[in-house]
């Protein structure tokens, strides 16, 4: 029970940050265009004094927004596909009628998309054999936001053989 709370309570934290994202980017882009337009009207400011206080406070802002945008690029890395998008990922994946185009469903997507270990199993168990289902998993290995808890996504194997091999591929044993 107590394992079963702490997984909502991450799951919750990072379904917030992956709301917040969105938010964010919108956010810094605005703060950008303002700095942008602020720095168009200093050479305006008649005041000598004030402009070069103006510059120093929007050189400094300038830094800021940087620094966040090096934190919201940290924080994507972070946030899992929504629950709406992994629906419309796996039902285009199942449009694959076989695992080898299932599997270069999954190796197109690349560094784009990031996954929990229950939707790397749910994608995994899409595959007909573990062959397929073996590459398909060390693809999504580095993908997915809790490696910690990709033992999950490895129940989607029939053979213990084939989760072995995936576990020595990945490097862990």
């Amino acid at each position: 029970l107590v394992g079963g709370l702490c997984s909502a309570s991450i799951a919750q934290d990072r379904e917030k940050k992956a709301t917040a994202k969105p938010v964010a980017v919108a956010t810094l882009e605005k703060m950008t265009a303002d700095l942008k337009e602020a720095r168009a009207l200093l050479p305006k400011v008649q005041n000598k004094d004030v402009r070069e206080k103006l510059e120093l406070l929007i050189s400094r802002t300038e830094l800021s927004a940087k620094e966040l945008q090096k934190e919201i690029t940290a924080l994507a890395k972070t946030a899992s596909m929504s629950a709406e998008d992994f629906e419309k990922y796996l039902k285009a994946l199942n449009a694959n009628s076989f695992d080898d185009g299932k599997l270069k469903y999954i190796k197109a997507i690349g560094n784009t998309g990031r996954f929990t270990s229950a939707q790397a199993k749910k994608l995994l168990a899409s595959f007909s054999f573990d062959r397929d289902r073996t590459e398909a998993a060390i693809i999504l290995h580095p993908l997915v936001i809790d490696p910690e808890l990709f033992a999950t996504a490895l129940e989607a194997f029939t053979f213990d053989s084939s989760r072995k091999q995936v576990l020595e591929k990945i490097g862990r044993k």
